[in-house]
């Protein structure tokens, strides 16, 4: 039998490469004005001139720039044991700027905008619902994440066998990690990438594997309460480090 989890994560990969398209960070480029914009350019990336926000300012978001308020709703559709407040919407907002910039997730309607989405966005309870809070809490670190040179855009891992596909939209993929780790990468052939969730009535337990460029391959468990939604605790593992060594 197919693992839920990992066929809910998949529907909501496809979700991102609706939202990111193509053209995503060129679409923003041309809507983009100061004091809402920072530019970068890279030699692999001259793509970034991006609204950000600060931590206690919310700027106009990118569903906003863009003009497309249901910018991000086909991230919500896959996600069936969860629900939204009637009136209120998915969106994204671009925080930090230049060489340290990352896309946080939350919730808008017509008057406000509110950022964590936690007293917005509620789980049915099941193990379900938690795993697809999780992956909606992290859609923004796997959509964007501009770390030095914008590479750092991470990807949960479900299996070796997958483990080319799943990285293969990353700057730096895991194939050229597991050539430079050498003799280390036979590791992950003896790994249990398999995400599990465990449930109880007040929180859950989430346990996954991710490979980003700009720290590796990790195993990562959250402890995360059902109601309202919110991460309570996070240990993370880096089992075979790795740097891919672009620096400014």
């Amino acid at each position: 039998m197919p693992n839920p989890y990992i066929a809910t994560l998949n529907k909501f990969r496809k979700a991102m490469k609706r939202v990111r398209g193509d053209q995503f960070y060129e679409r923003l480029s041309a809507v983009a004005e100061e004091p809402y914009a920072s530019t970068c350019s890279t030699s692999t990336n001259t793509i970034i001139a991006l609204p950000y926000a600060t931590d206690d300012v919310i700027k106009p978001s990118i569903a906003t720039f863009l003009g497309n308020p249901d910018y991000f709703a086909p991230l919500f559709a896959p996600l069936k044991h969860l629900s939204i407040d009637e009136g209120w919407r998915l969106d994204g907002v671009l925080r930090g700027g230049g060489f340290n910039s990352f896309l946080d997730l939350l919730v808008t309607n017509d008057k406000t905008s509110e950022f964590p989405f936690a007293h917005h966005v509620h789980l049915d309870g099941s193990a379900e619902s938690v795993w697809e809070a999780h992956i909606l809490r992290i859609g923004g670190d796997i959509l964007y994440l501009g770390w030095h040179a914008a590479y750092d855009q991470l990807s949960i891992i479900t299996s070796y066998d997958t483990l080319a596909a799943e990285t293969r939209d990353l700057t730096v993929s895991a194939d050229k990690a597991i050539e430079e780790i050498g003799e280390r990468s036979r590791e992950l052939e003896r790994w249990d990438f398999t995400p599990t969730v465990e449930a109880s009535d007040t929180q859950g337990v989430v346990t996954f594997c991710i490979y980003s460029p700009f720290g590796g391959f990790m195993k990562i468990k959250e402890t995360l309460r059902i109601a309202p939604f919110e991460r309570i605790a996070m240990e993370t593992v880096a089992e075979i480090p790795y740097e891919c060594g672009v620096y400014f």
